[in-house]
């Protein structure tokens, strides 16, 4: 009896667990997840996200460097067409053309004009604040007025005034078949690509071109003038954009 007693013993010995086993669950898992206990969620790294490249397009200089004329040599030196702030840029033309031939031998400009406006490219997106006008006119005198003014002409958003054409007629003293050169303003300050655009309402007349452009890389700062009893011509100051 005692014999039978010592094998029962032993036999339930063998179903014992040792402390190198696992007891349940995946081995290889440090701790099997208890009932009604939901796991820790892998950590996720936050997607990396790039600022974007934004220009407030400036110039480096506010009275630039003349680059010519463009119209002829009648009148005297008048007043110098700008926009109000540093922060704005010429960003359109439009003229006011007389409406009968002028004592110099046929229709032509009594004033000129500028649209000005901030500009702000904030990567390929292009945004212009609220336009105004600046206006330089002559006397108006012997048959300048009445005229009549033109639509303004406008860059692209984003573009700005880089260069004027004009023509200055049979009798080489007109001011008309206005052009503007428009140039895109990149988000890094650069300037891209140009383009020509016509100023209607300017006329046609294709006699003694007066072409003028700001040197490569600058755009229009400000046009000095000349006037008399209507407007003889304008000059092209020009610098290089900056990024603010």
């Amino acid at each position: 009896m005692r014999a039978v007693l010592v094998l029962v013993a032993t036999a339930a010995c063998n179903f014992s667990v040792t402390a190198d086993e696992p007891a349940t669950g995946n081995p290889e898992s440090p701790v099997d997840a208890l009932p009604g206990v939901v796991a820790d969620a892998p950590e996720i790294d936050a997607p990396t996200t790039t600022a974007p490249s934004v220009c407030s397009v400036r110039t480096a200089s506010t009275t630039g460097t003349n680059r010519g004329q463009v119209g002829g040599n009648g009148g005297s030196a008048g007043t110098t067409l700008a926009c109000n702030n540093a922060a704005d840029r010429i960003v359109g033309v439009a003229v006011r053309m007389s409406n009968q031939a002028t004592a110099n031998g046929g229709r032509s400009a009594v004033a000129f004009l500028i649209q000005c406006a901030t500009v702000t490219v904030v990567d390929a997106q292009a945004t212009v604040g609220t336009p105004y006008v600046k206006e330089v006119a002559g006397a108006g005198t012997f048959d300048w007025t009445p005229a009549t003014l033109s639509p303004t002409t406008s860059c692209q958003p984003g573009w700005v005034v880089s260069g004027i054409h004009a023509y200055r007629g049979s009798s080489d003293n007109l001011f008309v078949n206005v052009t503007i050169q428009c140039s895109e303003v990149t988000s890094t300050g650069q300037l891209g690509q140009s383009e020509l655009i016509y100023v209607t309402g300017s006329l046609t007349d294709t006699q003694n071109p007066d072409n003028v452009d700001c040197a490569a890389g600058e755009v229009l700062v400000r046009l000095p003038t000349r006037t008399g009893a209507g407007l003889d011509a304008v000059s092209l100051s020009c610098s290089t954009p900056t990024c603010n």
